[in-house]
């Protein structure tokens, strides 16, 4: 038996219909916070993979594919981004990504759980690193409630939203705005909201719906993909919404890291935003 490997396997399940089936190593973490089940596992595919509540959230694999794509966009569209706002982002990643840019401020990132911040610093501190920066400030409270009671005068100019999706039906039940009024009425004049939609295909109805409601608050809205092999379904949809600013109008910010990155450049932004037949039909219900 010692010489025998264990047969451990991780079912992603979306939606009762398809699925990530995914071979493990082992169980490096496991525990149940006050808010989910949060679990990391070792696979040979992905390497490390941290699981929040039954779902695939990160792996080592694909994490800077998805934190890229959440910032750097947004960031190369908008002249000057000064502040920002991170709803989520626990791990890191994405607040990682924005530090790359000299002219930025200051950063919020608002995450939920604590433990999230904790286990991501021990088992994925290339991302967690990001949280170190001077600039960085970690609150620990939820998102939504954070934002209903910021001071009113308090302005971002970029706000992203690194969590599974934009609304949030138990939140919004409690709360007499929807979390996007409220994140629009703290973005400066030329702010831009950057979101996650879902999967184009199997998530294709809430992605629209979502896309209307923005399209309700926002001048611009413009959804893009990126494929992430770690999601069932191997790609993730995001929003750009703006009451200025078109994302493939890029600005010039002399960035001079760009080796660094697994994914971005900037010649890569108005591609993402160019969709093909299938996924404007997913995404927009028109070819």
């Amino acid at each position: 038996m010692s010489g025998e490997l264990l047969d451990l396997w991780l079912e992603h399940l979306h939606g009762g219909d398809v699925g990530l089936r995914l071979r493990l190593r082992g169980v490096l973490h496991s525990e149940c916070t006050p808010f989910q089940r949060l679990a990391v596992y070792d696979s040979p595919a992905f390497g490390k993979v941290l699981d929040l509540g039954g779902e695939i959230v990160l792996t080592d694999a694909d994490g800077d594919l998805y934190a890229e794509a959440l910032a750097h966009p947004a960031m190369h569209a908008h002249p000057k981004v000064e502040h920002a706002c991170i709803i989520g982002g626990g791990d890191g990643g994405v607040a990682r990504e924005l530090a790359r840019y000299p002219h930025l401020r200051s950063v919020q990132v608002v995450e939920i759980d604590q433990r999230v911040v904790e286990v991501c610093r021990s088992h994925f501190p290339n991302l967690a690193r990001g949280l170190d920066d001077p600039r960085v400030t970690l609150i620990i409270d939820d998102g939504h409630r954070y934002m209903a009671h910021l001071d009113p005068q308090q302005r971002f100019d970029l706000i992203i939203i690194d969590a599974a999706h934009l609304y949030d039906p138990a939140s919004e039940t409690v709360h007499a705005h929807s979390f996007a009024e409220i994140l629009n009425r703290h973005l400066s004049p030329n702010g831009v909201l950057v979101c996650p939609l879902g999967s184009p295909f199997h998530d294709g109805e809430s992605c629209r719906r979502t896309l209307s409601e923005l399209s309700a608050m926002f001048t611009h809205v413009y959804p893009y993909t990126i494929g992430i092999p770690s999601l069932p379904g191997g790609s993730m949809a995001f929003a750009w919404a703006s009451n200025s600013g078109d994302p493939r109008q890029l600005h010039d910010h002399q960035v001079s890291w760009l080796e660094d990155l697994t994914l971005w450049e900037p010649s890569l932004t108005p591609r993402l935003f160019t969709l093909p037949k299938p996924l404007r039909r997913a995404l927009l219900g028109s070819a």
